[in-house]
Order: C-alpha cells, then structure tokens, then sequence
C-alpha cells in the first residue's frame, strides 16, 4: 500500500538494532482527486496531440528543422502513439514528469473497462513504479495492435477524461482540498 491511498493510514514497524521499535505512520486525504484534476487536463491535452496525428509501431515522429522526418529530437512534432501523446501533453501542461502518471492510469483503467472489468475508480491509488511500466507497455501493444484505428485510441483518451470528470462531478469541488500525506514517525 502505498502513502496516498485512498484513506488510509499506512503504519509500518520495524524494529532498530537497539531494540527499540519505530513506527512510522502516514494519515492521507480521503480521497486521491488531486490527482484528478492534473489527470483531466493532461488527457484533454493528450486528445489534442493525438488529433494532430496518430501513429502505430513508433513513440513519435517529428519534422527536423532542415525537413527530414525523425523519431525523436528538435523540430515539428507530426505525429505520436498513445503513450508518447501522454507524456508530451503532460510535458506541455507542467514540466514535472509525475504529471503523466495519474493520466496514464486514468487511460489504463479505463482500458480494463473496455475489456469487461468493473473499474469503480477514474485515476485509483498511485500505483509503484514498476507497475507503472507494464500498465504504459500494455497501453503501447493496445495502441499497436492490428486493426486498431485512430478512432478506438481517440475513444479510450475520452473514455478516460469523461470517467476522471464524472469523478470530479460526483465529489464536487470541496473533494478538492488537500490534506498532503506525510510520515509522522513515533518511538516506541
């Protein structure tokens, strides 16, 4: 379980050397919607990148100052996969690279969805980092798949941004308040 779970308080005890017992303990925020809010801005910022161009079996292609066309580096973005037109939305919407994470799971979650699970949540706990990766590889096979159109990637980016709105919708404004987890530690 990770500090800003859903609230939770987290304690974890461990025993020091010297026999004394620490524990540390995190209380959260009721719910994680500040997280929301960047996760619904980066996903409108994703459909826009998108609907410029789309592309499968790459991360990106852009047009170099001197007018060649090149996977990656300087020049005129043209066209990008799924998961590359999340990280340039959330590069564009805020220069902190955490701001593509609750964007990337709002998308996979809303991908379980589509495949029959019964998702509750829109952007859900902060999941641990390695989970993070396979949840963006299982993004870029869907996005790569055969048969996949522009259209169905398009379709999931609002799938996802209407399942965060609703959210946001439901809980109302005053969800939006803060309460930043932060570990207490006791001795004991």
């Amino acid at each position: 379980m990770w500090p800003d779970a859903v609230g939770t308080t987290l304690v974890i005890g461990r025993t020091r050397p010297t026999g004394v017992h620490v524990r540390t303990s995190w209380t959260t925020a009721p719910t994680t919607l500040p997280r929301h809010a960047p996760a619904l801005a980066v996903l409108q910022g994703t459909s826009a990148v998108l609907r410029r161009g789309w592309l499968q079996h790459a991360e990106r292609e852009v047009r170099a100052p001197d007018g060649r066309l090149a996977p990656r580096g300087p020049g005129e973005l043209l066209r990008t996969c799924l998961v590359a037109a999340v990280v340039e939305a959330a590069h564009r919407h805020d220069d902190d690279p955490s701001a593509v994470g609750p964007a990337l799971d709002a998308l996979w979650l809303a991908l379980q969805e589509r495949r029959g699970a019964r998702e509750r949540e829109a952007v859900g706990p902060v999941p641990p980092p390695g989970v993070r990766d396979l949840r963006a590889r299982d993004l870029a096979r869907w996005n790569d798949a055969p048969g996949r159109s522009h259209e169905d990637v398009l379709g999931l980016v609002d799938q996802a941004a209407r399942r965060v709105q609703a959210e946001l919708d439901r809980l109302g404004p005053a969800s939006l308040t803060t309460h930043p987890a932060e570990p207490v530690p006791s001795a004991r």
